[in-house]
């Protein structure tokens, strides 16, 4: 007879969250505005997201820091921001990526629809008009006391 190895299988889920991505409203140049990323949690996961905004390949002036949804929390709310200089229109195909580790071990992504964000320009800058410095009030000297002691 011949040892048999025993082979275990590790079974790991293709998802562990659908993700919904949406713009508070739009970006404007020079300012920032918020994504709230929304997570349904998928297979009994319960702990922390990664969460990432990916823009398309050729998008310049927007730029947006990774966040974390905490463990037992569905959303977090993802700042965008632009350049000043940001051209304005449709910035089409953005997607969200929101990784969770299984098992504490494998990298499981899921990503949102991709979706739209517009941009505006940045407000013009407001021109204010010089101000005149208002003449200051001279101290006057104080007064001696007229009647010197001699």
């Amino acid at each position: 007879e011949q040892a048999v190895t025993p082979v275990t299988i590790h079974v790991v889920p293709v998802s562990l969250a659908k993700v919904t991505a949406t713009p508070t409203g739009n970006l404007k140049g020079g300012a920032s505005t918020d994504l709230v990323v929304k997570v349904e949690r998928q297979n009994e996961y319960a702990g922390e997201y990664k969460v990432k905004l990916t823009l398309p390949d050729k998008t310049k002036g927007i730029t947006a820091a990774e966040a974390t949804i905490p463990a037992g929390q569905n959303e977090v709310k993802l700042p965008v921001k632009a350049d000043a200089d940001v051209a304005a229109g449709q910035v089409p195909n953005l997607t969200v990526h929101v990784t969770g580790m299984y098992d504490g071990k494998v990298a499981i992504t899921s990503e949102s629809q991709k979706f739209n964000l517009t941009v505006e320009k940045a407000p013009a800058p407001k021109k204010e008009e010089p101000k005149k410095e208002e003449p200051k009030k001279k101290e006057e000297p104080k007064k001696k006391d007229e009647k010197k002691k001699n």
